[in-house]
């Protein structure tokens, strides 16, 4: 019994010494940063969202200085490798336009905010189908149209939403 105690320290020791400091990675330095990876066009990524199994997603905006490409939603690998997209339908191209990739409800469908029709839509990445589950109320009150940008969800499964565009918070039940 002395002896195999003894040929299991010394087996774990030799194991401690092999994953020691000298076979881990160096050290980054603080604040370093580096790209993940870069974003096709239309380009202009919003918000990224990572959903559990490990996938990147984010949506695009649409150039600060017009165009009429419909935004995208892409996908990436957690190395950075890009994996598919999606275009997004039914947005007003003739207008600020853009889609970002906010959260996933529990079925796994991305949940998405698109900004020319103040929706809020999921994505099935499976089938790609999108299907737009609300729309953010224009307040003829309040000055400034309805911009959805973050979303969070709450008690009850109920999804809490932020409107820039009318300095709201949106509350879009189960």
């Amino acid at each position: 019994m002395r002896r195999l105690v003894l040929a299991l320290s010394l087996v774990v020791a030799v194991l401690a010494g092999l994953t020691g400091p000298a076979a881990s990675a160096p050290d980054r330095e603080r604040w370093d940063t580096r790209v993940f990876s870069l974003v096709p066009s239309p380009g202009y990524p919003a918000y990224v969202f990572v959903q559990p199994n490990r996938r990147v997603y984010a949506g695009t905006y649409s150039n600060p200085q017009g165009d009429s490409q419909r935004s995208r939603v892409f996908e990436w690998s957690r190395g950075g490798t890009l994996l598919r997209s999606w275009r997004v339908p039914g947005q007003h191209l003739d207008q600020d336009h853009g889609v970002q990739v906010a959260n996933a409800d529990a079925r796994g469908r991305l949940v998405l905010l698109e900004k020319s029709t103040a929706t809020i839509r999921t994505l099935n990445t499976r089938t790609g189908r999108f299907r737009t589950w609300a729309t953010v109320p224009d307040l003829p009150e309040v000055e400034g149209s309805p911009i959805p940008n973050y979303a969070t969800w709450g008690p009850g499964g109920a999804l809490y939403v932020t409107d820039y565009g009318q300095a709201e918070i949106c509350k879009v039940p189960r």
